[in-house]
């Protein structure tokens, strides 16, 4: 099997991997003496198959990775990679410190076959840290680490290099966002700002690779949730109770993610 089977060039020297399980993409930059790995998978297990499908690319060693956000199919895989310098936002080293393995036990309920590599989860926060924006030179080349606001947690970041942005999970090809640790109000102004500074090519956290008039869409959708969360509540309706007509997703998600704009609307508020 050749690197092109695997991995998508984007760039000179950037590729995207795209793995079949949860449909993820993990990023790849190829600098003058290391390369930069952008997540590192749901667990040790699957953070080693990537290091085996990185040299199908290129010898070189892992000199740093940045995490886009703290959610565990992004960062699990970090040990693997715990000589490398791990970049991530102030919240997303924050939060893995604070949840831990928190997410363990109903991982091992969902994902049952993949027990083992669960089991062998050390959490292993980024290392290096920013609030709002930061660069590393690569020697060959410098990446730009950006911070937007709240959006499908509290930790997105992004990455630039070249004519491609890595939005991680701010951006959902193929299907609706996950919105359990969201902010769909805040996300909603989070992207329009991420489309204001992407580049031509955007490779969002699961799915295909989109361009910047996909995150028009994206903001739109969230733009939806956004007014029927605000006209819901002035009305005094519970989540439960309002009406779907429109929707740009499918009941389930919908409701969640009203749910979460309730709490950000009003913290102690109904619902539903």
């Amino acid at each position: 099997m050749t690197a092109s089977d695997r991995w998508q060039e984007l760039g000179d020297g950037i590729f995207r991997r795209r793995y079949e399980f949860l449909d993820q993409n993990i990023g790849l930059v190829i600098g003058a003496e290391a390369v930069l790995l952008i997540d590192t998978r749901s667990h040790p297990g699957h953070a080693e198959e990537l290091l085996s499908d990185l040299r199908l690319v290129t010898p070189l060693p892992v000199g740093w990775v940045f995490n886009t956000h703290y959610h565990w199919d992004h960062a699990f895989g970090n040990q693997v990679f715990e000589k490398s310098t791990i970049w991530g936002h102030i919240n997303c080293r924050r939060e893995l410190i604070e949840r831990g393995l928190t997410p363990l036990e109903e991982l091992l309920v969902d994902y049952p076959g993949e027990a083992d590599g669960f089991q062998r989860v050390v959490v292993t926060p980024p290392s290096e840290t920013f609030e709002d924006r930061a660069g590393i030179d690569l020697g060959n080349r410098s990446v730009e680490m950006s911070y937007h606001g709240h959006g499908h947690t509290n930790s997105d970041a992004v990455l630039h290099v070249d004519d491609v942005t890595f939005a991680g999970d701010l951006i959902e090809e193929g299907a609706p966002p996950s919105f359990g640790d969201s902010f769909p109000i805040a996300w909603f102004d989070t992207v329009g700002r991420l489309a204001a500074e992407a580049r031509t090519t955007v490779v969002p956290g699961h799915g295909d690779a989109v361009d910047v008039e996909y995150l028009v869409v994206s903001r739109f959708d969230l733009g939806w949730i956004a007014r029927q969360a605000r006209l819901a509540l002035d009305a005094g309706l519970g989540v439960d109770q309002i009406d779907l007509k429109g929707s740009p997703y499918e009941e389930y998600y919908a409701r969640n993610a009203l749910e979460r704009a309730y709490l950000e609307l009003a913290p102690s508020g109904a619902s539903g």
